[in-house]
């Protein structure tokens, strides 16, 4: 039988209305800390569970947090993902999670749902689309409390996005200093906002030390299982033809994939081409040679966006989060110390 505010009541000899104040954090009814605590041990004795719908129809908080994210991302977002439940958990919150790939309409849909749950914000991982439609963009302007993983263009959301600059600074000038021309980025055909940005931001790099980056295009998700024959195609349509010598792949799946298809060519990494890779994942170090790679503290970030939100729902002074990138520097971009 369910535990009701009426039952937790009775044995705490108050009012149901006190009860209701202390377990819903409400102010209307005036009662004592002591009292307040006193009627939270009893409801966790008697295994209280709050009906979160209730509470938040009623004008409480249901202390769940929504997050939507991307069922083909790749592991830096499931890293992220576990900064989000961390900090939660630490705010005394719960997180309901809906997953969706490319489709407006059931992003729309999962934000109505999360509005009938009655979640006191969310977090949005997925929404980074060329066109994402004045309906998606009325919804997100209308929601009191969301933030996002990178900024949404036009529309005035609160977010955390990362600053690359610094990390690419460290990369193109190692290249340039240890005597790489021809340096390549190789992404995703799909540009989303957040890629074009990277490749803006990687070629404005490469001018700065007087190199011109060639953009290679690969139609692949992150995690796509061709993605090994697919590098082997890059290889011999795209980096032999352009005799590029020095390249970063959109993440670390794609530069392990690139290494190992350049070593099925006899090209030497780092030797005959220097390789390095986005996401800075657990495998970099075990790979020969060792994976370089930018890194860009996926928990951390995760972390962020929480207390962002967190402090948004507690109608804080809050702006929107701008977090830099790591370089990790190993033998596979073919110059400086080692991580």
């Amino acid at each position: 039988m369910a535990v009701t505010l009426k039952m937790i009541a009775e044995k705490a000899q108050v009012s149901v209305m006190a009860v209701s104040a202390a377990l819903n954090g409400t102010t209307r009814t005036r009662i004592s800390a002591e009292k307040r605590e006193h009627i939270r041990k009893i409801a966790d004795e008697l295994g209280y569970r709050p009906n979160v719908i209730a509470q938040s129809l009623s004008g409480g908080k249901s202390h769940l947090i929504g997050v939507v994210i991307d069922s083909y991302m790749n592991s830096s977002r499931v890293l992220m993902l576990r900064g989000i439940e961390e900090a939660a958990s630490a705010n005394n919150y719960r997180i309901l999670v809906a997953e969706q790939h490319e489709s407006l309409s059931d992003l729309i849909e999962i934000f109505k749902v999360f509005e009938q749950y009655g979640v006191d914000g969310v977090i949005c991982l997925s929404h980074d689309y060329m066109d994402m439609g004045n309906s998606l963009k009325e919804i997100l302007k209308n929601m009191k409390n969301i933030v996002t993983w990178e900024e949404i263009p036009n529309v005035n959301i609160l977010s955390v996005s990362i600053d690359p600059v610094g990390a690419y600074r460290e990369l193109v000038s190692g290249w340039k200093n240890s005597g790489r021309t021809r340096p390549a980025l190789v992404m995703n055909v799909d540009f989303n906002q957040q890629m074009i940005n990277r490749s803006n931001l990687f070629c404005q790099v490469c001018r700065e030390y007087g190199l011109e980056a060639e953009i290679i295009k690969v139609d692949a998700a992150p995690t796509d299982k061709r993605i090994f024959s697919l590098m082997e195609e890059v290889i011999r349509e795209k980096l032999l033809p352009h005799r590029a010598d020095c390249v970063l792949a959109e993440n670390d799946v794609w530069a392990c994939s690139l290494m190992g298809a350049a070593s099925k060519a006899g090209i030497n990494v780092p030797r005959d081409i220097a390789v390095s890779g986005w996401d800075n994942d657990v495998f970099c170090t075990g790979l020969v040679p060792p994976l370089a790679s930018i890194s860009v503290n996926a928990e951390e970030i995760g972390r962020q966006l929480t207390t962002l939100l967190c402090r948004c729902i507690n109608n804080e002074s809050v702006h929107s989060v701008v977090v830099s990138s790591e370089f990790y520097c190993r033998e596979s971009c073919g110059f400086g110390n080692k991580q």
